[in-house]
C-alpha cells in the first residue's frame, strides 16, 4: 500500500503499483525517492504535523521517517525549520539524523508541505514499551536515565533545549540504547502573550514545566520533564494520575527504588528551576553516585529550605557586600576562568587533532594520529605526552605523504609538533564550513585552511609556534552561534572565520560579549562596517566590503553600454542583498536602469529558469545580474548557474565572488563564457602577490583561489600583533589592531584597518577562458589582463 501526502485528499490509500493518487492526483513518489508506506500516528485534524515511513528510491527503498508540517501557520513554520536545522547538525548516536528537507506542492489545492527526511529507528518508543511491560527497576531506571542525561548534556552544551521530553518521545533500539526523538516540539504549540509580545509555548500535560508554560523555558525545564518521564516508568500510571504530595508517587512504584533516587526524581520535578539540578553533569554525577552506592549521592544533594530569621537584616547586609566583592573578583579573573583551548569532547565540531572534521579524507594515519591525540591529552606524564604527540605528528606526516593537498592534515601536523615542543604555546580558532551543508560549502572552507596551514607552517619555521583549533559551522546560523558560544569561554585570544557574512553577522555580538576578536577573510557584506561603531568593537575583516564588488560590475556594465540590467538575488541572504543593493545604488547614479526580479528568489527549490529568462527578455534587459549567497542555502548557487546556461551568451552576465568555484567551471560552455564576468578580491599588483602563489603552488600541487589569499592574510595580522606583544590578551589584541599605526603584510599586500574594515582597496574582474588543447578544460583569468591566447596548456607550456 502506498498513501497520498495530500492532507486534503479523501482516499489516501493505494496500490503499490500506482504512479499517482487515485483520489486527488498527486504524483505518489515525493521529491522524485520517498513513496510512503504507512503512518506512523494516525491522521488527526488537530495535529500541525503527519509523520510517515517512507521508503527511499534513490537509496535501496531504505526505510526513513518523513514529517510533513500540514499547518502553515509562520510559528510552526519557523520551528519545524528549525528541526530541520537541528537534526541536520547534530551528530549523536541518540537523535536521529535528519537527511532531506524539501516543499511539495499540492497541484489541486496551491497547498505548500514542508517535509523533513530523517533516519529510522528501530525499536518502540516507552509510551509503547510501557503499556505492553511492567515498571522499570532502579538498575533499568538508572541506566535510562544515564543515557538521556548524556543525550540532554550534547544538545544543551549547543545551547538547545528539547522541551518535549516524554515516554512517546523516547525511542529504545533492541540493542538497548535510547534514541530522543521529535526536536519540533510543534505538535502542542499554542500561543501566549508575555509582556506584549506572542510567543511560542510547546506542552504536554503532565510533563510541561510550569516555567515552560508561562513561555519561559529554561534548560531545567528539560529536567522537569525528564523527572515526570521517570514517574510515569516507574510507577507505569501518568504523572497527571500521581499529583499532590511528592510521596505519594513513590508509594506507587512497582520495583523497590532507594531513597536517594527518589530524592533526585524529586529535585528533578521541583516547581523551581533554581532548585532542581542546574546542568546535565551535576545530574549525571548523582545518577553514578547512586549507581555506585556512594555516600555522595546523599552529600551532593541540595540544602534543605531554611526559614529567615527575624533579625535577617543583620546579616543580609554582609552577605550583599561579599557577593558584590565577589563580583568584582569574577570579573577581573575571567581569562583565569577559560577552559583550555584543545580537549577530547568527542561531536562538538572542534578539534586541535583529536578528530578529523571533514569526513570526505580518511585514512589509517589519520586515525592513528588522532588516537595518539587524544591519548596524549590525556597523559599525566609530560614526558610520555611529549613522545605521543610526537607519535601524532609523524602519522599525520606519513598521511599528508598521501593527502598532500589536505589542509587540516597539515595544522594538526603542525599543532602535534608544536605541542610536543611547547606546551604552552599560544591557541586561536579557525571557524569554517567543513561538513558541506546546506549548499555544498566544505570546498570553501578548505579554501580557508589552506591559507591558515600555510601561514602556521611558514610561522614554525621561522621560529613562532601556533597552534590552530578548528571549528566547523557547516555554514549554517544556529552552528555558527553555536560555535560562538564554545569558543568564547576558550582560552584563546582571537577567532579567524567565518566565511559566509550571513553566518559571520549574528555571531559578532556573542564574540563582542566576551572580548573575543573575530577577523573574518571572506565576510563583505556592507552592512558588517557598521560593527565599527560599537565601543571596542571585536570584528575585523581582511576583505574589501562588497561594495567594492557592486561598484566594479556596474562600471564594467557602463563600459560596455549595458544600460538596462535584471538583478537576481537571494531575498534572505544580507551578503546577496548588500551586493545588489550597492550595484542598483550605483548603476542607476548614471541614469542606467536595474530592474529588480522580485519575483523571483535563487534560494528557491522551485526557481523556474524558464520564467526568469522569459521576464528578463519581456523587460527589455540587455543584461543580467546574479548574486546567490554565500551557499547558505542549497539552491542559490545552482540556480544562479542555471540562468547562465538559459541566458546562453546572448547577454552579458555579471556577478561576485560567490560564484568564483570549480563548479561554475564544470558547468562551463564557450557560449556563457563570452558574456561572463565574476568579480574577485585579488591585488594583482602586490609585490608578494607572486611570492605567496609560487609557495602555495608548492604546498598544495595547485594555485589557491582567493579566499586562500585573505584567509593567510589574517593569520598575518593575527601574527604580527602576537609578535609585538609576547603577553597579549583579548582586550590588547582588539586593542593593537584598532590602533591607527597597525600594519601587517600580506599574500595581498599591506593589511590596516579603519574601524572593522580594510582600508586597502583592490578587486581584479575575470572571465571564463578554455585552456588551449584542453578540451572542454575551463578557467579563471583576469578580464583585461591576460588575453586568453596567453593561457597555459594542460602541460603547463
Amino acid at each position: 500500500m502506498t498513501y497520498c501526502i495530500n492532507p486534503r485528499c479523501t482516499q489516501r490509500s493505494n496500490p503499490e503499483s500506482a504512479t499517482h493518487c487515485l483520489g486527488c492526483g498527486m504524483p505518489l513518489t515525493i521529491n522524485g525517492s520517498y513513496r510512503l508506506q504507512q503512518f506512523l500516528r494516525s491522521p488527526d485534524p488537530s495535529h500541525s504535523t503527519e509523520v510517515f515511513v517512507v521508503l527511499d528510491a534513490w537509496n535501496g527503498n531504505k526505510k526513513k521517517v518523513l514529517k510533513s508540517l500540514v499547518n502553515s501557520d509562520p510559528l510552526l513554520l519557523d520551528l519545524f525549520r528549525r528541526e530541520k536545522k537541528l537534526l541536520t547538525n547534530f551528530d549523536h548516536s541518540g537523535i536521529p539524523k535528519g537527511e532531506d528537507f524539501f516543499q511539495v506542492l499540492v497541484p489541486t489545492t496551491g497547498q505548500e508541505l514542508s517535509c523533513i527526511v530523517m533516519e529510522w529507528i528501530e525499536g518502540v518508543d516507552l509510551q509503547h514499551w510501557i503499556q505492553e511491560n511492567d515498571a522499570i527497576s532502579q538498575d533499568k531506571a538508572l541506566d535510562w536515565l544515564q543515557q538521556i542525561t548524556e543525550i540532554l548534556a550534547y544538545i544543551h552544551e549547543r545551547h538547545v533545549f528539547h522541551r518535549d521530553i516524554k515516554p512517546s518521545n523516547l525511542m529504545l533500539r533492541p540493542n538497548g540504547t535510547l534514541v530522543l526523538i521529535d526536536f519540533g516540539a510543534i505538535k502542542q504549540a499554542t500561543q501566549a502573550i508575555v509582556n506584549g509580545h506572542s510567543l511560542t509555548v510547546v506542552s504536554s500535560h503532565g510533563y510541561t514545566a510550569p516555567e515552560q508554560l508561562q513561555a519561559n523555558a529554561v534548560l531545567q525545564s528539560d529536567f522537569f520533564a525528564l523527572g515526570r518521564t521517570f514517574i510515569h516508568l516507574l510507577t507505569g500510571q501518568h504523572p497527571c494520575d500521581l499529583l499532590g504530595d511528592k510521596k505519594r508517587w513513590s508509594q506507587s512504584i512497582r520495583s523497590p527504588i532507594s531513597d536517594d533516587l527518589v530524592d533526585l526524581i524529586n529535585d528533578l520535578t521541583n516547581e523551581l528551576p533554581s532548585h532542581r539540578p542546574q546542568n546535565a553533569q551535576v545530574l549525571l554525577r548523582r545518577i553514578e553516585a547512586i549507581s555506585n552506592a556512594s555516600p555522595l549521592a546523599t552529600l551532593i544533594k541540595k540544602a534543605p529550605q531554611r526559614h529567615w530569621h527575624p533579625n535577617w537584616l543583620l546579616w543580609l547586609v554582609p552577605c550583599l557586600v561579599g557577593l558584590g566583592f565577589a563580583i568584582v573578583v569574577w570579573n577581573q579573573n575571567k581569562r583565569a576562568a577559560l577552559s583550555p583551548a584543545c580537549d577530547v569532547t568527542a561531536g562538538d565540531f572542534l578539534s586541535c587533532g583529536e578528530e578529523f572534521l571533514d569526513p570526505r579524507y580518511t585514512n589509517q594515519y589519520q586515525l592513528a594520529g588522532t588516537e595518539a591525540w587524544k591519548e596524549a591529552l590525556n597523559s599525566e606524564s609530560k614526558t610520555q605526552a611529549a613522545a605521543l604527540y610526537t607519535k601524532a605528528a609523524e602519522n599525520f606526516a606519513q598521511s599528508l605523504g598521501k593527502e598532500p593537498n589536505n589542509p587540516e592534515t597539515r595544522i594538526y601536523f603542525n599543532n602535534a609538533r608544536i605541542q610536543a615542543e611547547a606546551p604552552q604555546s599560544r591557541t586561536i580558532a579557525v571557524v569554517v564550513p567543513l561538513k558541506g551543508v546546506p549548499g555544498d560549502s566544505a570546498s570553501r572552507g578548505l579554501e580557508i585552511l589552506r591559507g591558515v596551514a600555510q601561514a602556521q607552517q611558514e610561522a614554525y619555521q621561522q621560529g613562532f609556534k601556533l597552534k590552530i583549533l578548528i571549528g566547523d559551522d557547516r555554514n549554517l546560523e544556529g552552528s555558527g552561534k553555536a560555535v560562538a558560544h564554545a569558543l568564547i569561554n576558550k582560552d584563546i585570544p582571537a577567532v579567524l572565520g567565518h566565511y559566509a557574512s550571513d553566518l559571520t553577522q549574528p555571531t559578532i555580538p556573542i564574540y563582542q560579549s566576551r572580548n573575543l576578536v573575530l577577523i573574518s577573510p571572506t565576510s563583505t557584506a556592507e552592512s558588517l562596517a557598521k560593527q565599527s561603531n560599537q565601543p571596542n568593537h571585536v570584528f575585523f575583516r581582511t576583505s574589501p566590503s562588497n561594495t567594492s564588488e557592486a561598484r566594479a560590475l556596474s562600471n564594467f556594465l557602463y563600459s560596455k553600454q549595458q544600460i538596462k540590467t535584471a538583478v537576481f538575488l537571494s531575498r534572505n541572504s544580507v551578503y546577496s542583498k548588500t551586493l545588489a543593493d550597492g550595484f542598483t545604488r550605483d548603476f542607476q547614479d548614471g541614469g542606467a536602469h536595474a530592474i529588480q526580479m522580485n519575483a523571483f528568489d535563487l534560494s528557491k527549490s522551485d526557481f523556474n529558469v524558464g520564467a526568469a529568462i522569459a521576464q528578463v527578455q519581456k523587460q527589455g534587459a540587455t543584461a543580467i545580474a546574479v548574486f546567490p549567497d554565500g551557499l547558505t542555502s542549497t539552491y542559490s548557487f545552482h540556480n544562479a548557474i542555471a540562468i547562465m546556461q538559459a541566458n546562453q551568451g546572448k547577454r552579458w552576465v555579471v556577478s561576485g565572488n560567490s560564484l568564483l568555484d570549480a563548479k561554475t567551471l564544470d558547468r562551463m560552455t564557450l557560449g556563457i563564457a563570452k558574456r561572463l564576468v565574476i568579480v574577485a578580491f585579488w591585488n594583482l599588483q602586490s609585490a608578494q602577490y607572486k611570492t605567496f602563489m609560487r609557495t602555495s603552488t608548492q604546498m598544495w600541487g595547485e594555485e589557491v583561489t582567493h579566499r586562500s589569499a585573505l584567509a593567510y592574510d589574517a593569520m598575518q595580522v593575527l601574527l604580527t600583533a602576537f609578535r609585538s606583544s609576547p603577553k597579549l590578551d583579548r582586550v590588547v589584541l582588539q586593542k593593537a589592531l584598532s590602533a591607527d599605526t597597525f600594519k601587517a603584510e600580506g599574500a595581498t599586500g599591506t593589511i590596516s584597518f579603519e574601524g572593522s574594515d580594510r582600508k586597502e582597496q583592490f578587486r581584479v574582474l575575470l572571465k571564463v577562458i578554455s585552456k588551449p588543447n584542453c578540451g572542454d578544460h575551463y578557467v579563471f583569468t583576469p578580464l583585461f589582463d591576460t588575453p586568453a591566447g596567453d593561457a597555459k596548456d594542460c602541460k603547463g607550456k
